[in-house]
């Protein structure tokens, strides 16, 4: 697994889950356009924890196959983010987690 990716990507996703949590503005009007207000809070928890594992894959300590482990789960919540923004019919918003769910899968296979 390329950890610098991976870390970047854990910081990223672990700040939007946080958001998500709080609820903050920007988190709540997305959420009501793409119709998941019902979850948010629980994809934001699933976002900040699976963020923070990703992260501690970077030191030494930490077990690699729970860092990917992390790193997998993120990609799996992109993709559901796909889904959520193509069943809006909002293609362009669909590109910001296109992108993130690549990064996710080139940490997972870069060594």
């Amino acid at each position: 697994m390329f950890q610098p990716l991976a870390t970047a990507l854990g910081v990223l996703l672990a700040l939007s889950g946080s958001s998500k949590i709080q609820s903050k503005p920007m988190a709540v009007e997305a959420a009501r356009k793409l119709n998941y207000t019902n979850i948010m809070k629980q994809i934001g928890i699933a976002e900040l924890v699976l963020g923070i594992v990703a992260v501690f894959g970077y030191w030494d300590w930490f077990p690699d196959m729970l860092a990917a482990g992390g790193v997998l789960g993120l990609a799996v919540i992109m993709g559901g983010a796909i889904l959520f923004h193509l069943k809006a019919k909002d293609i362009k918003g669909a590109l910001v987690p296109l992108v993130l769910f690549a990064v996710a899968i080139a940490a997972l296979t870069i060594k």
